[in-house]
């Protein structure tokens, strides 16, 4: 029942509490917070121990430290040294700035704060029980302020029942510990879970040693670039080493570590046709702008932001990220080795008399299963425990050209004779389809083209598909090629797919698309904003040859569409294509949307699993994935090779322990 009360003003403490509730919402927000305070104060060394799944904390460091007349204001609500004026929350560089974050930590812990200013010949301390302060009093310490927080909540039941468990805090706390790390690689930071030795990051000038330290990641890639007034730093990992949620996104902006849509879509962005669906990158983001530009008193925990205009941001991210990623840095190391194989002669492996006539292999002619070096014998049995079995077939698989006259098994099935022009009657071989959107020679004479394509033609040099020494193929599917130190095997399809879509994206950019006219019209019926929004790309997208036309207020019709796009796919593409420019507006919606019906125009050209494939036909197709940085990954982020260290075979063979 409603009961009328008169207003009146809250006590202290219930304000207190109800800033503790904001601030300091679980002990990862509590190290967070005092972290940062060690930073305002410009400390480099910070020492954090904590235990009980963070309901003790201490937190020491070397900064510039409190004076004793200011250690109870330090603890005291709305009280600090970073802004003084209104006009200074627009000119914030320092991380704190409330003055919440002590006082509504005192209010619900037993606290004990600690500090000396280089200029104080001793130390102050000030201790508060829930809020109840001490006298200051003067003890012998070290440079800097060292602050202990214990029984953290015993006062507020209601919040300890919703801790989780000490576990999942400790996990929430390190996970705090390498955000605060990661943007500040001059900073050592030394923490200890219950007295032993957790984390330790030495201080240094390089934000990639520091992120694959405190990351633990062997291999990462470093970009810094600068867009108008935004200067951006980024530590990424290949698009084959990531993650099954975005935790590993890592947003700083002036040193916060934030979360932001717009960055976010923009990293995704820069990784489209890169990842498989469920798939997220490992990216460290450090990002500065004019303060003016930026909004950070959003949130109490300022865990959020707001841009003035988030439009550069995005370019910026998304610009800097795809041109590293385009340069395919992760083939380096690939390219370096050689690619022909270093065959050598086998010394002659031999056992003595007796030690050999305990071996199972004693004159036994051992030939694997569906695995060949030439042509299958028809007429040699398999032995195996001294049983002889029925005569071998081919399972689909061979190191050399198959006989004519060996049956091709799938799955224990015999399809017929194995053939590299009548397997599929009608459909044009891949050194064919390939050829005929070879690049014509005037478009390499553009200098001044800067997409990715140009990009990659540049570094012809640096061949490595078309130096793998083909050998055959497998299941009609993927092709078998060796380097010196590994087996590869490439899916003919995403290869493919992948040189087929960077053409199809050239072409739109240069608008050279194919075009089929209609004979009737494709009428399509939408909402006028989504009609308004189609006609406002109108010429994007007739450079892939989608031709369109306002048919009323609530339609348009399609006259012209490329001749493999289905009418389905097209028409759900148009209306996505629409939603997109009207919720996220400017040309990566529409690149995106044009990304899409790329790839699905290349997936339906494309040559497909099952497609019998000559070795000149094979050699053809890795000579064009030299053309483009991207080809390790189809347009929709699946692999398109995998590789078999010989290391392996050997050890699997016994060969190498």
């Amino acid at each position: 029942m409603f009961k009328e009360d008169s207003i009146h003003t809250l006590p202290p403490e219930v304000i207190n509490h109800i800033a503790a509730g904001e601030v300091v919402e679980r002990p990862a927000n509590l190290v967070k917070e005092l972290i940062e305070n060690s930073l305002d104060a410009g400390a480099d060394k910070i020492e954090i121990h904590f235990s009980e799944g963070g309901r003790f904390v201490q937190i020491k460091d070397n900064g510039c430290g409190i004076k004793d007349s200011e250690l109870n204001l330090a603890l005291s609500p709305h009280s600090t040294s970073k802004i003084s004026s209104l006009q200074d929350i627009w000119n914030i560089s320092s991380y704190g700035f409330r003055g919440e974050a002590l006082a509504s930590i005192a209010e619900v812990s037993d606290l004990t704060l600690v500090s000396k200013p280089e200029n104080q010949k001793q130390a102050g301390r000030l201790q508060s029980e829930f809020g109840k302060k001490t006298s200051v009093e003067s003890i012998g310490s070290e440079k800097g302020t060292t602050i202990i927080v214990k029984n953290l909540f015993q006062n507020t039941p209601a919040r300890l029942k919703f801790l989780k468990s000490e576990s999942a805090e400790t996990t929430a706390i390190k996970n705090t510990l390498k955000a605060m790390a990661l943007p500040r690689p001059h900073v050592e930071f030394r923490v200890l879970c219950k007295n032993k030795l957790l984390f330790y990051w030495p201080g240094s000038k390089n934000l990639q040693k520091r992120a694959e330290e405190v990351l633990s990641l062997e291999k990462t890639f470093y970009t810094k670039t600068k867009y108008h007034d935004i200067h951006l730093e980024a530590v990424l990992c290949a698009p084959n080493n990531t993650v099954s949620n975005r935790r590993q996104m890592w947003f700083f902006v002036e040193g916060r570590w934030v979360e932001d849509a717009t960055l976010y879509s923009a990293v995704m962005s820069a990784y489209r046709g890169l990842l498989m669906h469920g798939e997220y990158p490992i990216v460290v983001l450090n990002l500065s702008c004019r303060k003016a530009d930026l909004d950070v008193n959003v949130h109490p925990a300022k865990s959020k932001i707001r841009f003035r205009n988030s439009s550069p941001v995005f370019k910026a991210v998304h610009n800097s990220l795809r041109a590293i990623l385009e340069k395919a840095l992760w083939l380096e190391e690939k390219k370096q080795q050689p690619s022909a194989p270093d065959i050598k002669q086998e010394k002659e492996l031999s056992f003595p008399g007796a030690v050999f006539k305990q071996t199972q292999f004693q004159e036994k002619n051992f030939k694997p299963k569906g695995f060949y070096l030439g042509e299958p014998s028809k007429s040699s049995p398999l032995e195996s425990g001294g049983k002889e079995t029925e005569k071998l077939k081919p399972k689909g698989f061979y190191l050399g050209e198959p006989s004519k006259s060996s049956p091709l098994e799938s799955s224990g099935k015999e399809t017929g004779k194995w053939t590299h022009q009548d397997q599929y009657k009608g459909t044009a071989s891949v050194a064919e389809t390939v050829r005929s959107m070879k690049i014509t020679p005037d478009l390499k004479e553009n200098k001044d083209d800067s997409s990715s394509l140009l990009e990659a033609q540049e570094v012809e040099n640096q061949n490595y598909w078309s130096s793998l020494h083909v050998l055959s193929q497998a299941h009609l599917t993927y092709i078998i090629a060796q380097t010196r130190a590994s087996l590869i095997f490439v899916d003919q399809h995403a290869a493919h797919e992948r040189i087929l879509y960077e053409r199809l994206m050239f072409s739109w950019n240069k608008g050279k698309g194919d075009v089929q006219n209609r004979l009737v019209p494709l009428a399509l019926d939408l909402d006028s904003s989504l009609v308004k929004a189609l006609l406002s790309v109108q010429k994007e997208l007739l450079k892939i040859g989608v031709e369109i036309e306002l048919s009323g207020p609530d339609g348009v019709v399609i006259h012209s569409a490329p001749p493999i796009l289905k009418d389905v796919a097209l028409q759900k593409s148009l209306v996505q294509l629409a939603d997109e420019i009207n919720s996220l507006g400017g040309s990566f919606a529409i690149e995106k949307k044009i990304s899409d019906l790329c790839a699905s125009m290349a997936c339906h050209s494309a040559v497909r699993a099952g497609q019998a494939l000559s070795k000149e036909e094979m050699k053809e197709l890795l000579i064009q994935m030299d053309e483009f940085p991207l080809s390790s990954f189809c347009p929709h982020g699946r692999p398109v090779f995998v590789e078999y260290p010989l290391s392996r075979l050997e050890r699997d063979f016994g060969r190498r322990v």
